[in-house]
């Protein structure tokens, strides 16, 4: 038998699928490595960004700005304790959870005060004596506090002794210290000195937390009664004020302003946008405070004290190691980019802290939130700094501090009385919409803006 003729036609067909699938499975091969090129390439550039940030020297920054660093690492080591502990020390003394809320917010109007007379004096009295009038008010706050048990006369020490109820730190002093580290950094530097700025910060945050959460314990192991133990934690933040006391005291001439604050028309369009869209991220602060959410987890879960230090440490140490990489992320996607993608992802556990029944997944999502809460913070500094002239950045910071004093006065207030009528989940839920609405407004205002500064800073 013939075999079977296969019509030249259709074998010049096949032939041609063929050869037409044996190209595209070339080209896409090619495509594949090249995509593939290209994505190592990334990774690798965006690994050897964050190898420069690491190496920070004094070829990029001066003595005094690690001075300055130090000296806000030193002070969040006293902020964590307070903070930890502070509405179950208002507690203990028999408070009201509505009075524990009114306290916080008229210690913040107090501070309010104080942010509204150093945005106008403080480069005329200066970096060092701010400094050093900051640390002495805090030895006096914190030795005055454990012996108070009055409302008014605690709310003064509080004001005086400038105590957190935040991990954030408001505090009115801030400001006059972000202006000098901004004049005294290189541009192209300024991020990822901020970045370290915010990192040790945290450092100092949750190893306080740590301490605090296991001195507790073992006090209260020991027999001591549960409000003497927090006095101690106020002692150990006065003593934090003489340390930071005696750094401040080492700021040389150069730390130093050179000319009065003032502020162009470009600045002021600047600062009214983002004093907008930061009050809601300062409200939104203001109701979800780590002061409120231990608290919360204590009245609801009865979280021990060191269980909640030890956790709290854990996650501070690795938020601190992420605000690190936040640099070198900036400068792959912008500062703008870097704010907003870090702030929705943590709106979202803001959003879902308080919906589950089950404690340990609920104390998984605020641990999560803890380490995503300051992903953010060295783009936002750069990207202020980056908006103004040097002239004008402790009035701008001082200005900022203003509205986020006023903002997480709302906030503290109206979790206040959220607690009070045992509504203390929908604190948090409101918090997290808020900081939505704070990512929308710094995208309609300054995506663009973001874009073309990281194309120069790109170049």
């Amino acid at each position: 038998m013939k075999p079977r003729q296969v019509p030249e036609r259709g074998l010049c067909r096949d032939r041609s699928l063929l050869y037409s699938s044996s190209k595209r499975w070339r080209e896409s091969s090619l495509s594949f490595r090249h995509n593939k090129s290209q994505l190592d390439d990334g990774i690798l550039a965006y690994v050897d960004t964050i190898r420069l940030s690491l190496e920070w020297d004094n070829a990029t920054s001066s003595q005094d700005v690690k001075l300055l660093i130090l000296l806000r690492f030193v002070r969040l080591l006293g902020y964590g304790g307070t903070t930890f502990i502070l509405a179950l020390y208002l507690s203990a003394l028999g408070f009201r959870d509505s009075d524990v809320g009114l306290l916080m917010t008229l210690t913040l109007v107090g501070d309010l005060g104080i942010s509204f007379v150093l945005t106008y004096v403080g480069d005329r009295m200066g970096v060092r004596l701010t400094a050093m009038v900051g640390a002495l008010l805090m030895c006096a706050g914190g030795l005055a506090f454990p012996w108070l048990d009055n409302f008014w006369l605690l709310l003064l020490a509080s004001v005086a002794g400038g105590l957190a109820f935040a991990a954030n730190e408001i505090d009115p002093f801030k400001a006059i210290e972000e202006s000098a580290i901004a004049r005294l950094s290189a541009p192209d530097a300024r991020s990822d000195v901020f970045a370290w700025w915010s990192m040790l910060g945290m450092l100092g945050t949750a190893a306080s937390n740590l301490a605090t959460g296991w001195a507790l314990d073992a006090l209260r192991d020991a027999g001591t009664p549960a409000v003497d133990c927090y006095r101690l934690v106020f002692v150990a933040y006065a003593t934090m004020g003489l340390v930071k006391l005696a750094c401040a005291a080492c700021l040389s001439t150069d730390a130093e302003p050179t000319k009065p604050p003032m502020f162009t028309p470009a600045s002021f369009s600047f600062m009214w946008k983002l004093s907008l869209a930061m009050a809601f991220d300062f409200i939104r602060s203001g109701l979800a405070q780590i002061s409120w959410m231990t608290y919360y987890f204590k009245r609801e879960y009865d979280v021990p004290e060191g269980a909640l230090g030890s956790a709290t440490f854990a996650a501070g140490i690795i938020s601190s190691v992420l605000n690190l990489a936040s640099s070198p992320l900036a400068r792959t996607i912008g500062q703008v980019q870097t704010m907003v993608v870090c702030h929705t992802i943590n709106s979202a556990s803001l959003l879902m802290v308080a919906v589950p029944a089950d404690k340990d997944l609920a104390l998984a999502i605020f641990l999560f939130r803890i380490v995503t809460r300051e992903m953010d913070n060295a783009s936002r500094q750069a990207f202020i700094s980056a908006g103004l002239v040097d002239a004008e950045r402790t009035s701008a910071m001082g200005v900022v501090n203003i509205i986020k004093t006023v903002g997480s006065c709302l906030g503290l207030y109206m979790t206040g009385l959220f607690a009070g009528l045992d509504l203390f989940w929908l604190a948090f839920i409101v918090a997290g919409a808020l900081k939505l609405v704070y990512n929308v407004l710094i995208s309609a205002f300054f995506w663009r803006r973001g874009q073309k500064q990281h194309a120069v800073y790109a170049s």
